[in-house]
């Protein structure tokens, strides 16, 4: 639920923070903070397909500093708001419980 810093996950691995910044460039080619963000939105969306929790919490489960950010951040990823992702997951997922009708 909370977000992780730079420095606490180097204090964490008992690494340099600099430390932490090369690894996520070489290994994911990102900044800490892009990798951090991307984890961060991935589990927001796993929330909004498979829980009821309002923006708000989800917003602090994922680490955010408020649900505002929250929304642009997501907005910004994803092009759409997390309560229009929502609700287009939800119309597709009923969709594909509607029977196929017989010819």
């Amino acid at each position: 639920e909370e977000s992780i810093a730079r420095s606490q996950l180097a204090q964490l691995f008992r690494i340099s923070p600099g430390y932490v910044s090369e690894l996520c460039k070489h290994y994911a080619g990102e900044s800490f903070s892009k990798v951090k963000l991307h984890y961060q939105l991935e589990h927001a969306e796993n929330l909004l397909i498979q829980s009821r929790l309002n923006i708000d919490e989800i917003a602090m489960q994922c680490g955010f500093s408020s649900a505002n950010y929250f929304i642009r951040r997501f907005r910004k990823n994803y092009g759409l708001t997390p309560h229009v992702f929502r609700n287009r997951q939800e119309k597709t997922r009923f969709r594909a419980l509607q029977p196929v009708p017989k010819k």
